[in-house]
C-alpha cells in the first residue's frame, strides 16, 4: 500500500499531518508483522519512552476483555483531542482484534478528515476511529503514565 501522506488533508490547525501520517503508518506496519506471528492473548501499544508506575494484571485485563470484547484500555491521564474525541494515544492494551482496528486508523484518516470533517489531529482522529468501530475506550484503574526523564533514572 502507498503510505505517502495525502496532500489534500484539511482542518489541521493544531497538528503536523506528515508526522501523524508517518506515526500511524508505522503502527499499521508493525501490526501487519504482528499478525504473522502469535496467537496472542493481548496486544500492547506503548511508546518506548513511557514510565508505567504500576504492574498491570494481564490476567485481569484479559478476563475483562473476554467479558466485554469491544474494550481497549488506556491510562487515566494524558487524554488529548478536540470536541468529544479525546484519548491517550501513547499506551493501549486489548485483544489482537481490537488492536488491529486501532492500528488500522491510518487507512481511514483521509475519509474521517475529508468526508466526516474530523480535525486531523492524532488523538482526535484515533478516538473518532475507535468510536466509529464500536470500540469502547476504558481508563485502566490507577494507571497514570508519564514520559521518562532523568529523574526516573531511565537513561543512565
Amino acid at each position: 500500500e502507498d503510505f505517502n501522506y495525502p496532500i489534500d488533508m484539511h482542518n489541521c490547525p493544531n497538528s503536523n499531518p506528515d508526522r501523524i501520517w508517518r506515526m500511524y503508518s508505522s503502527l499499521y506496519q508493525v501490526d501487519l508483522m504482528r499478525q504473522n506471528y502469535g496467537p496472542y492473548d493481548l496486544v500492547v501499544r506503548c511508546r518506548p519512552d513511557l514510565s508505567i508506575p504500576i504492574s498491570l494484571d494481564l490476567e485481569d485485563i484479559r478476563q475483562k476483555i473476554n467479558e466485554n470484547p469491544n474494550i481497549i484500555y488506556v491510562p487515566q491521564n494524558q487524554h488529548h483531542g478536540f470536541d468529544e474525541h479525546k484519548i491517550n494515544d501513547m499506551f493501549a492494551i486489548s485483544s489482537p482484534e481490537n488492536m488491529k482496528i486501532y492500528c488500522d486508523v491510518v487507512n481511514r484518516m483521509k475519509e474521517y478528515n475529508i468526508t466526516d470533517n474530523i480535525q486531523f489531529h492524532p488523538e482526535t482522529i484515533l478516538a473518532y476511529h475507535l468510536h466509529k468501530n464500536n470500540i469502547k475506550v476504558e481508563k485502566y484503574p490507577n494507571l497514570d503514565i508519564d514520559l521518562r526523564n532523568k529523574s526516573f533514572g531511565a537513561w543512565n
